[in-house]
């Protein structure tokens, strides 16, 4: 795995990738990633910030992609889901939507947040809509 300085500005044609963890988030029939597998995280007094986390993952291969997703997202989350499936877009699709992707290389030099999320639900679900929308389903391989 090659790591670049994990503050690197985001070239807006870099493949950026959301784990999926859960089955309702995608659709293998359809080949499509669904909308909610971008909601992002509630405000909290702690965390202020809406944000979707991802991984920059443009210069990986793919069993170095699925490495990452066991390694930061599995076995960081707190029931240990395991990852299915993931949401591959452009990152120029996350800066069309008025988003940004705020490289944050904890817990991996290559993990971002798509953050500026509006106050509104319905502006959210728009965008989330526009996401999935251009979102390229990657089922996980059968090991």
């Amino acid at each position: 795995m090659t790591d670049s300085l994990p503050t690197d500005p985001v070239d807006p044609d870099e493949r950026i990738s959301r784990y999926l963890l859960r089955p309702k988030w995608f659709s293998i029939e359809t080949q499509s990633v669904f909308a909610q597998a971008f909601n992002p995280t509630k405000a909290t007094s702690e965390n202020p910030i809406r944000q979707t986390s991802v991984y920059r993952t443009q210069s990986y291969s793919e069993p170095d992609i699925w490495r990452i997703g066991d390694e930061y997202v599995t076995k960081l989350h707190r029931q240990h889901a395991p990852v299915l499936a993931r949401g591959d877009l452009s990152a120029s699709h996350i800066l069309d939507a008025a988003l940004q992707i705020i490289p944050k290389p904890d817990p991996h030099p290559k993990h971002a947040n798509i953050e500026g999320w509006p106050n509104d639900d319905e502006q959210i679900e728009m965008k989330l809509a526009y996401l999935a929308s251009k979102a390229k389903l990657k089922v996980r391989p059968s090991s």
